[in-house]
């Protein structure tokens, strides 16, 4: 994809200019949830300097007559990408993620072979979640047989890795993801979304130290939303829950246990 600076218009979002503290800034407002973002713009001339290049090369490979007017074209044709384009495109690069891109492979081949793998998978899943009926009635029994559906695909996808890599780590360009598919909570085969991408990057902000401020200041987030995403996923950052149980271990040597 590329991007043309004279462009106001990125899928559902539209851009303005705006001064800030004597700095210009560039201002990207959410149509859907109204929410705004902000870049300074020297990271955005940056990025424009690269965008510029990058028409000007597609330009000459697809013979077009003018650089394309928006943000965000088609490489392939130079033409604008509607929503089923978008779609296909990260649902392709869903599917390498997951399945991995062999060092052997072009992008087309690591391509081809990712979609195969999950047709494969579609067509086989409800064989291979057969074994494990879920009992609607026992919430036990249904877990466990939760549990065991996603112990099953795990050890599909491994297996489709290890034959395809010949068990080899080297072999691979792009180690496989297989978390970005999985069993959800009702028992079904399920797959991370292009929308996760954008909580998992407060996520990210939070495990670098930015505070809920400066990451909603980045990510156009509400401050109650942000404040969401991190308290539903802060737990799972392992170093930080250990250096906790750290400090606590600590407090408790030095005063005992005091109500």
């Amino acid at each position: 994809m590329i991007a043309h600076p004279r462009a106001i218009h990125v899928s559902s979002q539209w851009r303005s200019r705006v001064r800030h503290r004597n700095r210009f800034r560039t201002v990207f407002h959410h149509r859907r949830d109204e929410t705004i973002a902000s870049f300074g713009e020297r990271l955005y001339e940056r990025r424009i300097l690269g965008w510029v290049t990058k028409g000007g090369t597609l330009k000459l490979r697809l013979r077009l007559e003018t650089v394309p007017l928006e943000l965000v074209v088609n490489e392939d044709n130079g033409e604008p990408y509607d929503e089923s384009t978008y779609r296909h495109w990260v649902s392709a690069a869903r599917a390498v993620a997951v399945f991995g891109f062999l060092a052997r492979d072009t992008v087309r081949q690591a391509i081809v072979r990712a979609e195969r793998l999950t047709t494969e998978l579609t067509r086989i899943v409800d064989r291979l979640f057969a074994p494990f009926p879920l009992d609607e009635e026992k919430k036990a029994h249904r877990a466990r047989a939760v549990d065991k559906r996603a112990r099953t695909l795990a050890q599909w996808l491994d297996a489709q890795a290890a034959r395809d890599s010949n068990g080899d780590e080297a072999a691979w360009r792009l180690k496989p993801c297989p978390s970005l598919i999985f069993v959800n909570g009702a028992g079904e085969l399920d797959q991370k979304h292009d929308q996760d991408l954008r909580d998992t990057c407060v996520m990210l902000l939070d495990r670098a130290g930015c505070d809920l401020l400066t990451i909603c200041d980045i990510t156009g987030h509400s401050y109650r939303s942000a404040q969401t995403i991190v308290k539903h996923y802060r737990a799972r950052n392992v170093d930080r829950a250990d250096a906790g149980i750290d400090r606590l271990e600590l407090q408790v040597r030095k005063e005992g246990m005091k109500g």
